[in-house]
């Protein structure tokens, strides 16, 4: 029999320019129901849902094992339409419109994503059911984005390593990395300074990857997935050189973004930093990545081209004048327990642009405080000669030794142990 069912669907209506949704909004919308001629119904129902899928297999033939796992967040059910005291619904031909309205529970629930072996989806469905018919229905994903379950303070911190290494016969490398922060959003530019001594016979090419795993876990058993999704490359290095460079890479608007909080599927991101060196292997250095939806962080995280992050400095606007601007030329030299006479108050600047994460080297002015028995260089006292040989003479006479009356030509013969014996002999 010809259904009178002509179409069903399913529709939301948006929260934000970027369509998506997050715990606790409101996801409202309506189920749009065309009839060719009248039809009795049963019951027409909507149902949201959040949960995530894996499934893969391994090996071949009779020896092909099949995994699966599922991992459920939320389900939530709403009847649009159906009988009422115990009366059948007979709905006209025509158009029909049924609204309906759920909140999204609160909870720490991954975003959307859909992969080689799995996904997280969030959908609604609407299905309509007849008497001794099949049910009709309609599904419409809507794209979830969970808020960053790390904290700021881990999002917004630095990131530093090094790395050495030794050639046959052909000198060394040694290289120093940073990256800005951990935590971007798509479509933001990444930044990576990297410090390069280059004491080799080798010429060095400076290379930048961003890789992609997912991973999946089902029965026991794991299974994962590696791709790069961004590489770039530097100017050579020439050997018996040092040089300093500066990387920008940008991260794809539509990158996946990162799921850490599902048990049963993972995507993680790291950068790589590596020295592309002929026959021999290259040099390393990885740094963790975590992707955020663009929308999730909006505001809260500073762009990627401050020079010098608000985070790193203390400072949280990058235009702001200095508290104490430095009144003049720096003086070096100053007695012990004042400031040089015209210098500034010790002021602790922002770190340095390669190690942000490091402790920026005390002031100049504060080597003048320092007393002058903490310099190796300075010789000892004068008062001090005396005690290095007990029983002899000092060297220089203290002012109290000298007479109270001593005049040129006075005899001060009497004051001398000489003196003294030829008194004694007359």
């Amino acid at each position: 029999m010809w259904s009178p069912v002509t179409r069903i669907t399913v529709e939301y209506d948006a929260v934000n320019e970027e369509g998506t949704f997050s715990c606790g909004d409101e996801l409202s919308g309506r189920v749009l129901l065309l009839l060719s001629k009248d039809a009795k119904i049963k019951d027409l129902w909507v149902k949201a849902t959040g949960q995530a899928l894996v499934h893969w297999s391994e090996g071949s033939g009779d020896d092909q094992r099949t995994y699966s796992a599922r991992e459920k967040y939320f389900k939530l059910k709403q009847q649009v339409a159906g009988p009422e005291k115990g009366k059948k619904v007979v709905l006209a031909a025509g158009s029909h419109v049924f609204p309906f309205t759920f909140q999204i529970p609160q909870g720490n629930m991954p975003s959307s994503f859909k992969g080689a072996h799995g996904k997280v989806e969030y959908k609604l469905e609407a299905k309509l059911s007849r008497s001794w018919r099949i049910p009709s229905k309609s599904v419409s994903m809507f794209n979830f984005v969970s808020k960053p379950e790390m904290s700021m303070a881990q999002l917004m911190s630095p990131q530093c390593d090094m790395v050495r290494k030794d050639f046959f016969l052909s000198g060394n490398v040694s290289m120093n990395a940073t990256m800005t922060r951990m935590g971007y959003m798509q479509g933001e530019r990444l930044k990576v300074t990297v410090e390069i001594d280059n004491s080799s016979s080798h010429k060095l090419v400076p290379k930048f990857s961003v890789s992609q795993k997912q991973s999946f876990s089902a029965g026991g058993s794991r299974t994962s997935q590696k791709e790069v999704v961004l590489k770039e490359a530097g100017k050579p290095i020439a050997s018996r050189t040092w040089q300093t460079l500066t990387q920008e890479l940008s991260i794809p608007q539509d990158l996946p973004v990162s799921v850490l909080n599902c048990t049963i599927l993972r995507v993680e991101y790291k950068l790589r930093v590596f020295l592309d060196v002929p026959c021999a292997r290259s040099p390393k250095i990885k740094f963790p990545l975590v992707v955020f939806p663009a929308e999730s962080l909006r505001g809260l995280m500073p762009p990627s081209d401050v020079p010098q992050p608000w985070w790193a400095v203390g400072n949280g606007d990058k235009n702001q004048e200095p508290s104490q601007p430095a009144a003049g030329p720096l003086a070096l030299h100053a007695a012990p327990g004042q400031s040089p006479a015209g210098a500034a108050a010790p002021h602790a600047g922002p770190p340095s642009a390669l190690w942000p994460c490091l402790s920026p080297p005390p002031p100049y002015s504060t080597l003048s405080r320092l007393p002058p028995q903490s310099h190796p260089a300075a010789p000892p006292p004068y008062s001090a000669l005396d005690q290095t040989h007990p029983g002899t003479p000092p060297l220089y006479p203290t002012l109290g030794q000298l007479p109270a009356q001593a005049t040129p030509g006075a005899n001060t013969v009497g004051n001398s142990p000489r003196g003294r014996v030829e008194e004694a002999s007359h």
